[in-house]
């Protein structure tokens, strides 16, 4: 009888183990997926300030020039404008791709 007792601790261990781990992988994937769509929404926010600033300079180097009248200054801050804008337009569209797929992961 103690033979009978003494392994089946060890098998009721093994048993729990067994049902555990796959759950454990569940729950890291999912966790992992998660971690990487907040990764992606933080890069893509920063991309958005990033392109909100290049606006901002260029405003301020425009402004700048045509009180100088540099005229260097002035087709500095409309490149610097031309390229914030295609930026904060590629973020826009990341953004709503990335709202769309989130929506379309919860139905």
């Amino acid at each position: 009888m103690i033979k009978a007792v003494k392994g089946s601790f060890k098998k009721y261990q093994e048993h729990v183990s067994a049902e555990c781990e796959p759950s454990a992988k569940k729950a890291k994937l999912h966790q992992d997926s998660v971690g990487s769509k907040v990764d992606e929404q933080r890069s893509i926010q920063m991309d958005i300030d990033s392109a909100k600033k290049m606006l901002a300079n260029a405003e301020l180097l425009i402004a700048k020039g045509m009180k100088a009248k540099k005229f260097d200054d002035i087709e500095s801050g409309q490149a610097l404008l031309k390229e914030g804008q295609a930026k904060l337009a590629s973020s826009l569209i990341k953004l709503e791709d990335s709202k769309k797929k989130k929506s379309c992961a919860r139905l």
